[in-house]
């Protein structure tokens, strides 16, 4: 490689670093079985104090504890008695904490009216907001107390307080009574009680966190249901104070069981901070929390305010007014669990986006609702939606952070800054309305706006944590001022991987910013290499196999391998998958280069997804397939940005071996994308490939054998996209099949005595019209494919039939070479075919060249017969399982050929061989143009019915008499038979309309 090429390389990246090498690895199933054996579910896995196993990076000196490590995510139950018994006591936990924040719309209600009446409802709402507040505010203290191991003495504290709080509310009389008891006392005690009830749900969850969260924050709406019911049937008849101490009876009830049932699964974290400030240098983090803020500023408008909404504006009765509330705490425990639910799929931000618009959109509609009827279903709905915001945020949280030792901390720190936009929201609104004495439009309209600026934060932060999504998009960007080949090489590949990437939400490795990750006791980053048993535990999990063979141990894999690894690698092994079109080629340059085997492994990832189209893979497997489809991503990305960033100090050999691997694993999954893709979307792996290549000063030498029969297959469909020569001579292997096959064809007596009796008439219409021709290149190409055909009518009817299957890996390398051929045949030089569409339609200009005077219609003529056999040999292609293979190019270039040149129609006339050889033409276009998409059909300018028109004419409109034409001049019966009975029948209705 020239250093040039580096000098301009470097020019287009500013920043990177090379990666750290990663050792040769060669595990089997019974070494990981046995090493796996040999450590503990509660050994710490990066304990500084224990030396590390080299290739694993497992302490050799494990620590045994009563309790697993917060860090093992392996031992994380999902699931089981114990695990859920947690979320039936944090459901009660919540019933006691966000269930009796949203029983105060009742007791707003009531203060109103009754033993604070003298006090505004701002005033009032300060009580409800302080309550919330402190709430989250206690948690910056709590969460770090829960990390160091204090998770009972906060229950059993919290407890105690929230019932003594209640108790001493029902002697209250006074507003700075009520102020101490329930806003200050009762907020406390929830505030002990929140943090630890979501944070503990982590350690018995990982993959149905959602689903926990979701169900233990039903407990919130439950009990917003039911308080409000008991106090609002207790208060006529015993009055106020007893009501109030039976609701105190209930929650130590409620929380007794709480009490009883918890328990810490894991290891404390040790001493901590009370504070992670680095929390606020990620960027998912800092927006989360400030689309939280927003949110709880217009979240709890509708719960403190809707009961005398309805009654002060007449639209309902005090009795019915007051179910209000329960209505929307009845919905929102169903807001609660279905999205829980569904975010364990989708994502938990994909979740709470939608929700969180939907609920500021239906907080607006209240001020359409006139009617009972109106105000009940915006109360439904907005129940509904608004339960996200309370059930998610925790679960975000933990997705949010990577080392699960600071949950309760980070968590804290959040709700305590959520929790300001919670204190001001209600008070707002209640000033609003003693300014204005309007509810319905200024309180709903500014919790609404509120809310759906919350949302467009929850879509600004959702772009930096995405959940599993397949790739679909791959884009390029435009880099100003970067060299031509810098600028190709980083930003079609480079860019290409980056956006096909999405980061998933449970890998504490973010690939594009290159952080470190922190974990419990020692720091670790996360590089190109090998990953180690601590990082592979983070790895996600199914509990069956993934339709998958076993795994071939002779080989010696670069990177340490877990099990659903292996089962994805294995998936390529299996013989039930035989049949995937250039599965070997995955393999480009050999398992033992790690950025290629990243791209085998993506593929095979991807190949899983793809099956549950057939239904043989399960959502679950489906998102592990695009995690390691990620994962594989991301290291090939990092390969790039190493090579190009330290290709000049790199000494040459170990530069062409990096080099190599590149190439490599960017020709796998150029030959995915040929299934996977359209044909845009594969042009740009193409020209990534190509660009790779040119760094090798565009030869393909020292290519292995493999490898380099990849790069010309992957460069021969680009060329004829585009219809251009190729840029790679042939590789032997394809002519040595190519000669072999031709042999066996030409060793048929019968095939061979068809071919030739074909190919006579052609050669003889050929040299009657043009006898001195001096370029007999189509002749004797056109001559190779009617000799080579119906080898491939032959091998397609008996693979159809269930063999043939050895013939389809060798057979398409001669349509590979006849391709090859026909691109590389001399054409005439023509005007640019943009300009010969618009100077007039249909036209086609020769350049006038010494030397071919009087000579034109015979090179129209064989410029013709090239693209016919190009469009000839792309159905055959296809047939093989080459996808895209987009002809529309060709299709048109031949269109403008045939109708500008009126010559050859007065010369099909004259004899009839010459119209057997348009007639061949005229078929094979139509096989191509007709049944097109609209799309397609607009750009070729309705070119199937020009076609169709002038073969019904050119057989004096006998349809049967063209059928067997068509028969007859497009013999491979497997891939033509079907569209040749499509054609005949447009012509039948043509016919008769």
């Amino acid at each position: 490689m020239s250093a040039s090429s580096f000098d301009d390389v470097e020019k287009g990246v500013s920043s990177g670093r090379p990666s750290k090498e990663g050792h040769q690895t060669h595990i089997t199933q019974e070494q990981e079985d046995l090493h796996e054996a040999a450590e503990p579910p509660f050994v710490v896995a990066d304990d500084p104090q224990y030396p590390r196993d080299a290739d694993h990076g497992a302490p050799l000196g494990p620590v045994a504890s009563e309790k697993p490590s917060i860090n093992n995510i392996k031992a994380v139950p999902n699931g089981g008695l114990k695990a859920w018994l947690q979320v039936v006591g944090a459901f009660f936990l919540f019933w006691n904490t966000w269930g009796i924040i949203n029983t105060f719309g009742t007791y707003q209600t009531y203060y109103e009216s009754g033993i604070l009446a003298s006090s505004s409802p701002s005033d009032i709402s300060w009580i409800g907001s302080v309550q919330a507040f402190l709430l989250m505010l206690v948690g910056a203290i709590t969460g770090p107390v829960y990390d160091a191991g204090y998770f009972r003495h906060l229950l059993i504290g919290g407890s105690l307080l929230s019932v003594f709080g209640q108790m001493m509310l029902s002697l209250c009389t006074e507003y700075w009574q009520v102020f101490l008891a329930q806003g200050l006392c009762i907020g406390l005690g929830s505030g002990c009680l929140f943090v630890p009830a979501v944070a503990i749900l982590s350690t018995y969850f990982s993959t149905k966190i959602a689903t926990a969260t979701g169900l233990a924050a039903a407990g919130s709406s439950l009990g917003g249901v039911v308080y409000p019911i008991v106090f609002h049937r207790l208060q006529p008849t015993i009055g106020f104070p007893w009501a109030t101490r039976v609701l105190g009876f209930m929650m130590l009830a409620t929380l007794g069981v709480s009490n009883a049932v918890m328990r810490v699964r894991v290891l404390p974290a040790g001493r901590r901070k009370f504070l992670d400030l680095s929390a606020f240098k990620e960027a998912p983090y800092v927006l989360f929390v400030a689309g939280g803020f927003l949110s709880f500023m217009g979240l709890y408008a509708p719960f403190f305010y809707v009961q005398s909404y309805s009654i002060e504006t007449g639209i309902a009765g005090a009795r019915l007014s007051f179910y209000l509330l329960s209505i929307i705490n009845a919905t929102s425990t169903f807001g609660r669990i279905i999205p829980g639910y569904v975010g364990d799929y989708i994502g938990p931000l994909n979740m709470i986006v939608p929700c969180a618009l939907l609920a500021g959109i239906v907080c607006v509609c209240f001020m359409a609702a006139h009617s009972i009827a109106g105000v009940i279903i915006a109360c439904a709905f907005y129940g509904f939606f608004s339960g996200t915001l309370v059930s998610m945020p925790p679960t975000i949280f933990v997705h949010l952070t990577k080392n699960r030792a600071v949950i309760g901390t980070r968590m804290g720190m959040g709700f305590a800054i959520i929790s300001i936009g919670l204190l001001i929201g209600t008070p707002i609104d209640g000033a609003i309305l003693n300014s204005s004495g309007e509810y319905h439009l200024e309180i709903h309209a500014n919790s609404g706006q509120v809310t759906d600026i919350s949302a467009e934060s929850a879509k600004t932060r959702d772009t930096y944590c995405k959940p599993f999504v397949r790739v679909t998009e791959w884009r390029t960007k435009a880099v100003s001022g970067l060299h031509w080949r810098a600028h190709t090489i980083y930003c079609i590949v480079s860019q290409v991987i980056q956006q096909g990437m999405e980061q998933p939400e449970d890998y504490p490795y973010n690939p594009t910013k290159r952080r470190k990750y922190r974990s419990d006791e020692a720091d670790e980053e996360f590089q190109a290499g090998p990953l180690t048993r601590h990082q592979q535990s983070r790895l996600p999990r199914v509990p069956r196999p993934l339709n998958a063979g076993a795994v071939d141990t002779s080989l010696a894999y670069p990177i340490p391998l877990n099990r659903t690894a292996k089962e994805l690698v294995a998936l390529i092994f299996t013989p039930d998958y035989g049949d995937r079109p250039h599965r070997s080629d995955w393999f480009t340059v050999g398992l033992e280069a790690q950025a290629a085997f990243h791209a085998v492994l993506a593929n095979a990832a991807l190949h899983l997804d793809d099956l549950r189209g057939s239904g043989n893979a399960s959502s679950k497997e489906s998102e592990l397939a695009v995690f390691y489809h990620h994962l594989a991503l991301a290291k090939v990305r990092t390969s790039l940005e190493d090579f190009l960033t330290s290709g000049r100090n790199t000494p040459a050999g170990e530069r062409d071996r990096k080099l190599l691997q590149l190439i490599g694993s960017v020709s796998g999954m150029v030959c995915w994308a040929d299934n996977s893709a359209s044909a845009e979307q594969w042009q740009i792996h193409r020209e990534g490939l190509l660009q790779l290549i040119r760094l090798r000063n565009g030869s393909l030498d020292g290519l292995p054998n493999h490898l380099r029969g990849t790069v010309n297959w992957v460069e021969l469909r680009g060329a004829l996209m585009r219809d251009t020569p190729p840029l790679f001579a042939l590789p032997a292997a394809w002519v040595q099949q190519y000669t072999a096959d031709r042999r066996r064809a030409m060793s048929d007596s019968q095939v061979f005595a068809d071919g030739m009796n074909r190919v006579s008439q052609i050669r003889i219409a050929w040299r009657n019209q043009f006898p001195n021709d001096h370029s007999p290149q189509w002749l004797e190409l056109f001559e190779d494919l009617v000799l080579l055909a119906p080898l491939v009518d032959a091998d397609l009817a008996s693979s159809f039939a269930g063999s043939g299957m050895e013939q389809l890996r060798d057979l398409p390398l001669w349509t590979n070479t006849l391709i090859h051929r026909a691109l590389s045949l001399e054409r005439p030089k023509e005007t640019d075919a943009e300009v010969a569409h618009t100077s007039e339609p249909g036209s086609f200009e020769l350049r006038k060249d010494p030397g071919t005077a009087g000579q034109e219609e015979s090179l129209v003529l064989a410029e013709a017969c090239r693209l016919a056999t190009l469009l000839f040999l792309a159905p055959i292609w296809r047939a093989y399982g080459v996808q895209p293979v987009p002809t529309g190019r060709i299709a048109s270039r031949m269109g403008i050929l045939l109708r500008h040149h009126t010559s050859f129609w007065h010369l099909a006339v004259a004899e009839a061989a010459f119209a057997r050889l348009l007639s061949w033409m005229l078929c094979v276009l139509s096989v191509e143009v007709v049944g097109a998409t609209p799309n397609l059909q607009s750009k070729l300018g309705r070119l199937d019915e020009w076609s169709l028109h002038t073969l019904a004419a050119l057989h004096d409109g006998d349809t049967g008499d063209l059928e067997q034409t068509m028969k007859a001049t497009l013999w491979v019966r497997e891939v033509f038979d079907e569209k040749i009975h499509l054609i005949g029948a447009k012509l039948r209705d043509k016919a008769l309309t």
